[in-house]
């Protein structure tokens, strides 16, 4: 009797036999017939027996492949997923081809993938490539993209001077104290590339060589840092020169001789040398004739027709301002300023006090809060 569709035998009828059964050609011929064909319809150990129809495996997995070696049970095929077929070596899954046919190759536990012979392969489809695998050659800009990304150098060991093919290095790429190094193996120095600095004395042999100036032309005056110009560098007749464009001339330079009266401007009132002012001393009228005078009434005469008043931190040290009553009577003068002395007593004067009749007084402040006051005041 055939197997079923999963493989399964079945005795034919008239068994199984029961004890004491005569032996019956009828179901022991067809019985040991039967036998015979499912014998010859196995694969046999010895290789004599071979498949006719296609073979079924379990699936498996890499650590026990559904085709595997009797000796090396960790190493043969498996069912690694729908439609993907996996080799395994060690129980580890070293290669599986999906059901497209992409192949994917494991990295080795060791050492590099080797393939002998001469292979023609196609880079198209390389990806994520490790630039460091590049033992020699270079890559043509056409491998780089059309804007490069911002790379930073802080990693960067190791770099050589020598690869710089312009530009400079900044300070702060030098540590804190340069090495000492020795110019002892430098020759063929070009003089034309000291930068600043001068080359010291025990640099030159002991004698100069003789030089001569016939040929030097376009010499620059301004570099002649001492000495003067002898007077047979000078030709015979020097030329008329004209001081028209000649600006912030020094007067301490002036060796002798005087300066003409035209060539000094007038000088105003205000003008100072730096220190106390110049000019006309008349006493100028102030802004105000009657109320409190201001800053710029210093050194100036407030010609009252009416009360004054001393202003508060409004004067400075030094400034000085005349109060001249222009009128037949007494004015009041306010003191606003915190403190003012009557320099006739010494004493100190109060909120209001007056000025007489065609009285004159003045004010010398010692500070924006102080005075002192002298003249025809009661």
């Amino acid at each position: 009797m055939p197997r079923d569709i999963s493989g399964n035998y079945t005795l034919p009828l008239g068994n199984p036999v029961v004890h004491d059964t005569l032996i019956d050609a009828s179901w022991a011929n067809s019985t040991l017939s039967d036998l015979a064909v499912q014998l010859n319809n196995v694969i046999t150990r010895d290789g004599v027996l071979g498949a006719t129809q296609p073979i079924k495996f379990a699936s498996g997995a890499a650590v026990a492949p559904g085709l595997a070696f009797t000796a090396d049970p960790q190493m043969g095929m498996y069912r690694a997923g729908a439609g993907i077929l996996g080799f395994a070596t060690n129980a580890v899954s070293r290669l599986t081809i999906s059901a497209t046919g992409n192949l994917a190759l494991a990295a080795p536990t060791s050492g590099n993938h080797t393939i002998g012979g001469t292979t023609a392969a196609n880079g198209s489809l390389f990806t994520a490539l490790n630039a460091s695998e590049l033992a020699s050659g270079t890559v043509p800009d056409a491998r780089f993209p059309a804007t490069l990304p911002a790379l930073s150098g802080l990693n960067l060991t190791a770099l050589n001077a020598s690869n710089l093919g312009s530009g400079t290095v900044p300070d702060a790429r030098f540590p804190a104290a340069l090495p000492a190094v020795s110019g002892a193996s430098l020759t063929a120095l070009n003089a034309s590339n000291l930068g600043s600095g001068t080359v010291p004395d025990a640099r030159f042999p002991a004698t100069l060589p003789a030089l001569s100036g016939l040929n030097l032309t376009a010499l620059n005056a301004s570099n002649l840092g001492s000495g003067t110009v002898p007077d047979a560098r000078f030709p015979a007749t020097l030329p008329a020169l004209s001081g028209v464009n000649l600006t912030a001339l020094n007067a301490s330079n002036l060796g002798s001789g005087t300066v003409p009266a035209a060539r000094i401007t007038s000088v105003s009132s205000g003008t100072t040398d730096g220190t106390n002012e110049l000019g006309y001393k008349g006493l100028p009228s102030a802004s105000v004739t009657t109320g409190a005078f201001a800053a710029s009434d210093k050194g100036k005469c407030v010609y009252a027709t009416a009360g004054v008043t001393i202003p508060n931190s409004t004067m400075a040290a030094g400034d000085t301002v005349i109060v001249q009553n222009t009128t037949g009577a007494g004015v009041t003068i306010t003191k606003t300023v915190t403190t003012a002395y009557n320099t006739t007593t010494g004493s100190a004067l109060g909120a209001t006090f007056t000025l007489g009749a065609r009285g004159r007084m003045a004010i010398v402040f010692t500070s924006a809060t102080e005075c002192y006051v002298s003249g025809n005041i009661s």
